[in-house]
């Protein structure tokens, strides 16, 4: 009888996802046992989430959700002691990037509640991440691109009217914004590019620029072989360190990017929105505005996203319960109700429009359906660090470009194995 029951009331929520409907049967004088669904998060506020939990218990007696927001710092090794112990939340977050290395703590969504075909029609291509084998294993919340800042004063005393639509048109604005002192020491970047451990997400842009030049990075979910688009990606990106090209404009001394940009010390950045606030409070009194991302080719643009996704535990003992919340939650209603509570971007297409209307999500929301990730194998920290590595070699000169990208594609294919061990 309960399985009878559940079928169409599965198919029921999964029309609440796609269609943003949602019940508006209240509790009334609910008196009886409950069932507690722990939900563990990172980067988000109980706040987001209060009024949507509170809507969903009062239309679902009985079922009640605890959340719990963790540091970075801490939520993996919190996560993996609990799961050790057989215990853990029933939901919780992780970054796109991480699947393959939580596939079996992650019970994938039931295919009679969410279909791959509605899937798809609701996200963005991005949120292919969240899948394996058919199976989605997360929903994502929001997600986040890479943008260009630039600071309107230092525009506007070189006389530069409009900010840089593709590269070659920001490597002239570099070569315009940049000022050399007397010694030759860069008194003024014209943007701060081209390292990597000084640079916030240095890696990310060097990615999209090898992703834009036509580098298909990680085939079949392969490691990368590295062709000439990567190799001119990396030089390119490492001209803006090298003293004897017209792009100079950076190198290893500087202060971190973020700090030299709040600092007016840099005239432009690459960066998420998520270090929007940071740059408020670090100088409330900049005048910077936001671009879209510089493109190769402005008739196949190509943007980079990061985000997480919510899935259930493996371990819960109410995974049918657990799902039903997550689609909930990312209903149309409830998404909206997120995303203007935590100020992010939407990953579903029926909202982008919506927030394109925000000039302050504006650049970053118009890009979410040409973002894209790459494969890493279920370890992004580690792969970044090798293209930190990779990068600073060039800069420092230890490396030659070629050599460099060789070094790159030997460390990451290690990963990738490893990855394959069971």
């Amino acid at each position: 009888m309960k399985i009878k029951f559940l079928f169409p009331l599965l198919v029921l929520l999964s029309v609440f996802l796609f269609t943003g409907v949602t019940c508006k049967r209240k509790q009334a004088g609910y008196t009886g046992p409950y069932t507690n669904l722990n939900f563990w998060s990172v980067f988000n506020d109980s706040d987001y989430f209060a009024p949507i939990i509170a809507d969903f218990e009062a239309q679902n007696p009985g079922l009640k959700i605890n959340f719990k927001k963790l540091t970075i710092e801490e939520y993996e090794k919190s996560l993996l002691e609990a799961f050790a112990e057989g215990k853990g939340p029933d939901i919780f977050s992780i970054s796109s990037a991480w699947l393959p290395r939580y596939l079996n703590r992650l019970y994938p969504a039931p295919k009679e509640m969410i279909s791959l075909e509605n899937f798809n029609e609701v996200f963005v291509d991005a949120g292919q991440d969240l899948i394996y084998q058919e199976r989605i294993y997360a929903l994502p919340l929001s997600l986040d691109t890479l943008a260009l800042y630039y600071n309107v004063d230092l525009f506007n005393s070189k006389g530069i009217l409009n900010p840089p639509t593709s590269w070659d048109e920001f490597l002239k604005d570099v070569e315009k914004l940049t000022v050399l002192d007397e010694k030759g020491e860069i008194a003024l970047a014209g943007a701060g590019i081209g390292a990597g451990k000084n640079i916030n997400r240095g890696t990310d842009i060097l990615t999209v620029l090898m992703m834009q030049s036509g580098e298909k990075m990680s085939v079949d979910k392969t490691a990368p072989s590295f062709g000439q688009a990567g190799l001119d990606a990396l030089k390119f990106y490492t001209d803006f360190t090298n003293p004897k090209k017209k792009a100079y404009t950076w190198n290893l001394l500087r202060d971190y990017s973020i700090d030299d940009f709040t600092q007016s010390n840099s005239a432009m950045m690459v960066n998420y929105h998520y270090h929007l606030p940071t740059i408020q409070k670090k100088s409330p009194n900049l005048r910077f505005k936001i671009a879209p991302l510089p493109q190769i080719d402005e008739a196949h643009k190509i943007n980079y996203t990061i985000f997480w996704g919510e899935g259930v535990s493996i371990n819960s003992k109410y995974k049918e319960e657990a799902w039903k919340f997550l689609i909930y939650l990312n209903s149309k209603d409830s998404a909206r109700k997120y995303l203007t509570a935590s100020n992010r971007i939407s990953p579903r297409r029926d909202l982008i429009e919506e927030q394109a209307k925000n000039p302050e999500l504006r650049e970053f929301a118009n890009q979410a359906l040409t973002a894209k990730t790459w494969y890493q194998a279920g370890n992004p920290e580690v792969i970044e660090n090798i293209l930190t590595e990779t990068i600073d070699s060039v800069v420092l000169g230890q490396k030659t470009a070629e050599q460099a990208l060789k070094f790159a594609q030997e460390e990451i294919g290690n990963v990738f194995l490893q990855a394959k061990k069971p």
